[in-house]
């Protein structure tokens, strides 16, 4: 009894200070909150900007569409060579030049397999949802991206990250097996970690960035 009576006493001046400063405390908290928040969604934004993302888009969600779009995605990284592309303007610039003939092979693939529709391809700015891969986690956000829609594109995603290579394609592509050096050649090491540490925690993060951006 003594000994507590010995701590409230110490923590007295404390309490008396908190009370008579509590808006002016509260302020600094919450000025200091606001500029970690917003330090965060910078954040996210500089590592978009890093990256090209590969993106096909199903006609729809049946077992047929979906097969096939997985049918174009092989096709176009078997067709062609991507192996020479060492920056991300390079990536840009290639999948600009190959735009056409990176439809006709879509097309083609959905003329062989049975199916009317037509592929759509464009290069350019597209928004993105957070991604968890394997072994990191994207935040949400507009990055640059070579975007192939099939038909009405009402089917689920493919994605992948085309710059840098770091496409894991099972049969078709090599395997990635050395991602954190891949990304620490685009990357600041800080940047690296802020997307490879707990995955549950950075996309409970990124989840409040993506929140955020769009509030701001």
């Amino acid at each position: 009894m003594k000994k507590t009576k010995q701590i409230m006493k110490k923590i007295q001046p404390i309490r008396k200070f908190f009370n008579e400063n509590k808006k002016v405390i509260t302020a600094v908290l919450l000025v200091f909150l606001i500029g970690t928040l917003l330090g965060m969604v910078s954040e996210a934004k500089e590592i978009s900007e890093k990256f090209v993302r590969f993106h096909i888009v199903a006609n729809s969600d049946s077992r047929e569409d979906q097969t096939v779009k997985m049918k174009v995605r092989e096709a176009i990284f078997t067709e062609l060579d991507f192996s020479h592309i060492t920056s991300k303007e390079e990536a840009l610039s290639y999948f600009t030049e190959h735009k056409e003939e990176i439809k006709c092979i879509a097309d083609r693939v959905l003329w062989e397999n049975g199916f009317d529709y037509k592929a759509a391809v464009s290069v350019g700015k597209k928004d993105f949802p957070v991604r968890e891969y394997s072994d990191f986690v994207l935040p949400a956000g507009t990055y640059d991206a070579i975007s192939i829609t099939l038909g009405e594109g009402n089917g689920q995603n493919f994605f992948c990250v085309m710059y840098p290579s770091l496409c894991k394609i099972e049969g078709v592509t090599e395997s990635t097996d050395n991602t954190y050096q891949i990304l620490n050649h685009v990357l600041t090491e800080k940047e690296t970690a802020v997307i490879t540490g707990n995955k549950t925690q950075i996309v409970y993060k990124f989840k409040i960035v993506e929140l955020l951006d769009k509030l701001f």
